[in-house]
């Protein structure tokens, strides 16, 4: 008891910035450090809150150059000299590269939001060397210190997720065998032999709930090129899957750099959100009890599942369309082809446009019925792609066959009204008489007769008679010209 009205004191002194309660208690160094805690620059981040961006995979690595510099089946896959520009199935990795560098999963959420096959990263260190100056016979004195060498860039590991394409072994193993033929000779960004790209590895820090989380710091890697790739093992025996899916590289670099994020006082901007969390919460348990305040949450409950439903069907039509050879745009600017401006390194991948340019070579390539087909696609493929254009071409002209039944309607309609009422001032006199005709009222029942005529109708209800067409039919005023009085 005592305790808590010790600790309630302390809290009411430090609020009113008084002494009231001088219990005089030793400084509490396990209480001072939970305090400090509630600063932004002081909480502990979460080890698991980052991202890789690759800016770039060289065009280089493709099956052309992979064909051209290593062998496969026992000869070189761009051919021997007595069958020049055969071609063999090893290195074949067009068409595995293009689907797993898809944008999706090298820069997800639209752009500069990481790669999603990056499983793992070891930061390098820093080592500077520093000996001892030595004195002969210096007894009792302490050697002086002297600085040496500061240790070569340490190497970057990377860890990667193996899936179905798997970009371990279709990207990263040609991309170091292409490196070891090409060296690291400086080169030019445009030039199809340059080997080197730049790696950003981005660390995240978390604010408040429901408010998205900070980038507080990022490496950035220049010039990497990947220098291993670790062995795995296969079995068929039981085990653990998930070990045995991670393959680990090692990344040679230049030189890198450290950017500190964000560049405002966090400590403003978290109370700032705090207080309009604060505001926030407050409305919202006051608003709760009012029924029109829940009406509104429904209703719009009810607009997200809608829209949330239609984006399901949105996503459904384009994996339709990009079935049929329809391919969404890749946003100007964007990718990881950009340049390592501002937070996160990104652009666009060459490879997502198909772009594989064939090195420079004189072996022709020979020609296969395979080379004939148009966009690469298969022979089911095309004649789905075919009954596809037939059933739009007849809906289309099922349309248009509906559009000419209807001008042709109205132009015979046209054609009656010319011929009862004669020339166009007659026509427009007789359309402005319908249009007050059908403005009026129902007729009373004496004035049915006039329009309708006797239908000499039964206690049944049922009608005797062709009765004549009431006003309001698109063809009454063709039945006599009187009624329109």
């Amino acid at each position: 008891m005592f305790d808590d009205i010790r600790r309630v004191g302390e809290k009411v002194d430090d609020l009113l910035g008084t002494d009231i309660f001088p219990f005089n208690y030793p400084f509490s160094y396990t209480e001072n450090f939970l305090s400090h805690m509630d600063n932004w620059e002081f909480a502990i981040p979460l080890r698991f809150l980052w991202l890789v961006n690759i800016e770039q995979i060289p065009t280089m690595v493709n099956s052309g150059y992979m064909h051209n510099l290593e062998p496969s089946s026992g000869e070189q896959s761009g051919g021997r000299i007595d069958a020049p520009g055969t071609r063999v199935d090893g290195w074949d990795i067009n068409q595995g590269k293009r689907e797993i560098t898809k944008e999706t999963y090298m820069n997800t959420g639209g752009g500069g939001h990481g790669c999603l096959l990056c499983q793992g990263a070891i930061l390098p260190g820093e080592n500077y060397d520093v000996g001892e100056l030595p004195i002969e016979n210096n007894m009792g004195f302490i050697p002086g210190k002297i600085g040496g060498n500061r240790m070569g860039a340490q190497a970057l590991t990377l860890q990667w997720r193996e899936t179905n394409r798997s970009f371990p072994d279709l990207v990263l193993r040609p991309w170091l065998m292409l490196a070891s033929h090409m060296g690291l000779v400086a080169r030019p960004p445009g030039d199809n032999r340059n080997i080197k790209t730049n790696i950003s590895i981005v660390q995240l820090a978390k604010t408040y709930q429901h408010i998205p989380l900070v980038e507080r710091k990022i490496w950035r890697f220049y010039n990497c090129v990947p220098t291993s790739i670790d062995s795995k093992e296969i079995t068929h025996e039981e085990g653990g899957n998930f070990s045995g899916q991670i393959y680990t590289t090692s990344w040679a670099y230049t030189h890198y750099s450290i950017e500190s994020l964000p560049r405002k006082d966090m400590g403003a901007y978290m109370s700032n959100q705090g207080f309009k969390k604060f505001v926030k919460d407050m409305a919202h348990k006051l608003l709760s009890k009012n029924r029109t305040y829940k009406k509104i949450r429904k209703k719009l409950a009810r607009v997200e599942e809608f829209v949330d439903k239609a984006a399901r069907i949105k996503k459904k039509v384009m994996k339709v369309l990009d079935f049929f050879g329809g391919k969404k745009g890749p946003k100007p600017g964007s990718g990881p082809g950009a340049t390592l401006h501002g937070r996160s390194a990104d652009g666009e991948f060459l490879s997502n446009k198909g772009e594989f340019p064939e090195p420079p070579q004189t072996i022709p390539k020979p020609s296969t019925p395979a080379a004939s087909k148009p966009s690469g696609l298969s022979s089911k493929q095309q004649r789905q792609m075919d009954d596809a254009n037939k059933a739009l071409a007849a809906g289309k002209a099922r349309r248009e066959a509906k559009e000419a039944a209807d001008s042709k309607g109205e132009s015979e309609r046209q054609e009656r009204i010319t011929k009862m009422y004669g020339g166009a001032e007659d026509r427009r006199l007789a359309e402005h008489k319908q249009e007050e005709f059908a403005a009026k009222p129902l007729p009373k029942k004496s004035l049915f007769k006039k329009f309708v005529g006797d239908t000499n109708v039964k206690h049944s209800g049922t009608p005797r008679g062709k009765p004549k067409l009431l006003r309001g039919h698109k063809d009454y005023h063709l039945q006599d010209k009187d009624n329109l009085d």
